[in-house]
């Protein structure tokens, strides 16, 4: 009776073994090919890019590595399949570790603006990293671009109220110092 049991066993694993082995045919193989021949539709769906207030761009003239970066960005809406992505990723990513270079401004030099640095390079890295991976669509794709777009949007945004609030400081000091109040022109 044990004899039994093993020579079912012994079946039993044999079948399950070369069973497992057979390709399931049901399923799509993705190659290189594929993955670098994806088209990528979401590009045109994306949010735009936050304008920055014309007067936060004049203080920002000087910071070449910011400059770098935006136009580098402003390349995302043209990005046409994975391997063009690619090019856009390694190139923003270069782009971001140019920005703590030596001429970061020292108004800009807050928690607040950093922070939003780490995250579009955090979102950089997960997008370059799903690249890798042949299997996923471009719903994922469509997901990830858009929060992309966000951290971008939310950098700039951040950047532009810093800028404008010390602006505003500045000219509030100016202000006070150059026109008199009414309660001061009493005294």
């Amino acid at each position: 009776m044990l004899r039994n049991r093993s020579f079912i066993v012994v079946i039993l694993v044999s079948v399950l073994s070369f069973g497992g082995c057979e390709p399931n045919k049901n399923s799509q193989e993705l190659g290189p090919k594929q993955t670098t021949t994806l088209k990528l539709g979401v590009v045109k769906n994306l949010p735009k890019v936050l304008l920055l207030n014309v007067e936060v761009e004049k203080e920002l003239k000087d910071w070449n590595a910011f400059k770098q970066l935006e136009d580098s960005f402003n390349t995302l809406y043209k990005v046409q399949d994975i391997a063009s992505l690619k090019v856009f990723l390694e190139d923003m990513i270069q782009k971001e570790i140019a920005l703590h270079t030596k001429d970061f401004p020292s108004n800009l030099n807050l928690p607040s603006v950093k922070s939003r640095i780490k995250v579009l390079k955090t979102l950089l890295l997960k997008i370059k990293n799903d690249t890798k991976d042949a299997t996923i669509d471009e719903k994922v794709y469509d997901t990830n671009l858009k929060e992309l777009v966000g951290a971008y949007n939310a950098l700039r945004k951040q950047i532009d109220e810093v800028i404008i609030y010390k602006i505003s400081e500045n000219m509030d000091a100016y202000l006070q110092d150059s026109i008199p109040t009414s309660s001061e022109i009493l005294e």
